[in-house]
C-alpha cells in the first residue's frame, strides 16, 4: 500500500510558489537594474561634464547588456522542460550488481 502513496498530492500550492519565486526573481533583477542605471547614472549621462557622461553611457550599456544577458538566461532555465527517466531504467538492488554491470 506504501509504494502507492502518493504525497505530491498534497503539494498542488507548490506550483503556484514556483510562479510566484519567478516573479520575484525577476522583480529583483528589474529592480536592481532600476537602481543603478536611471537612479544613479541617468544623472550623470545627463551632465555636462563629457568625460563622465561617455564613461557613464558605456557603463549603462555594459550593464544592461549583462540584465539583458541575466535574466534571457534565468528564463531559459526556468522554461526548460527538466526531462524525463528513460524508459527502461531502474535502481541497481546492491553494489555487486552495479558493479557487473557497469564494469
Amino acid at each position: 500500500y506504501i509504494q502507492y502513496l502518493n504525497v505530491f498530492v498534497f503539494c498542488k500550492f507548490l506550483k503556484l510558489l514556483g510562479h510566484i519565486m519567478v516573479l520575484m526573481v525577476l522583480g529583483i533583477i528589474g529592480f536592481t537594474w532600476y537602481a543603478v542605471v536611471p537612479a544613479v547614472y541617468g544623472p550623470v549621462m545627463l551632465s555636462k561634464n563629457a568625460g563622465k557622461a561617455f564613461g557613464a553611457t558605456v557603463l549603462v550599456l555594459v550593464f544592461s547588456a549583462l540584465v539583458v544577458m541575466l535574466t534571457w538566461a534565468y528564463l531559459a532555465t526556468v522554461i526548460a522542460d527538466p526531462g524525463q527517466v528513460p524508459p527502461g531504467w531502474h535502481p541497481f538492488t546492491d553494489d555487486s550488481v552495479s558493479t557487473q554491470q557497469l564494469t
